[in-house]
């Protein structure tokens, strides 16, 4: 099994290798490692040596992480391959989570943790550590909270939160009150309210618009 390990650092390239070794269950003989400490040698290694597995730093990829790992996967679309992240950014979450043959762990996680997505991804079978599947959950959440009522419509709420009446609300926007009046029932259908105030006070609530700052 060719094993690629992808680290800036030669001390955790070192004990990941180590950690690797005891934690896959295969014979020392089965295991060859390929070691890169930048990203530029982390492609040159992918387009020469087919791996089977490829364990990456995320800072390597996470500035530009669609670009860079549709490269690493055209190159060698049978690899399975390990994020390993100090404070993993939204996209590298978001990635993981949408292709099967990539898993992640946190530098921080635990040993047994580790250890347990090396024996899976010998398996070529994902694992997403804990602490990742919470951050990605929240970032869902999140993405549900502001996907509730469309751009349009958030900004006439916020404008309706700030005073503004309809007809000056279609002055500012350059619509037309007939267009504004649509926004405003439909935001009051999408989250089952009556009236503007409770509108109001159910996108503060769900963090759909800011609040007035308290002076």
């Amino acid at each position: 099994m060719k094993i690629i390990v992808a680290d800036s650092s030669d001390l955790i390239r070192t004990g990941l290798i180590q950690l690797i070794r005891t934690a896959s269950t295969l014979e020392a003989e089965e295991l060859e490692f390929f070691e890169a400490d930048s990203l530029e040698r982390l492609l040159s290694l992918v387009e020469r040596i087919p791996a089977d597995m490829c364990f990456v730093e995320s800072y390597m990829v996470e500035d530009d992480m669609t670009a860079h790992m549709i490269e690493l996967v055209r190159n060698n679309n049978m690899t399975h391959w390990v994020i390993m992240a100090e404070k993993p950014a939204k996209l590298v979450l978001q990635f993981v989570k949408e292709h099967s043959n990539f898993s992640i762990f946190l530098k921080k996680s635990c040993r047994e943790e580790i250890q347990s997505c090396i024996r899976m991804a010998v398996r070529h079978e994902q694992f997403i550590c804990n602490e990742c599947l919470r951050l990605i959950y929240e970032n869902e959440n999140e993405q549900n909270k502001s996907g509730i009522i469309t751009p349009a419509e958030c900004v006439v709420l916020a404008l309706l939160a700030q005073g503004v009446k309809v007809k000056d609300i279609a002055i500012l926007q350059n619509r037309s009150k007939h267009t504004i009046r649509t926004h405003k029932r439909d935001i009051f259908a999408k989250l089952g309210v009556s009236t503007t105030v409770e509108a109001i006070m159910t996108a503060y609530k769900l963090g759909l618009i800011k609040p007035p700052e308290t002076r």
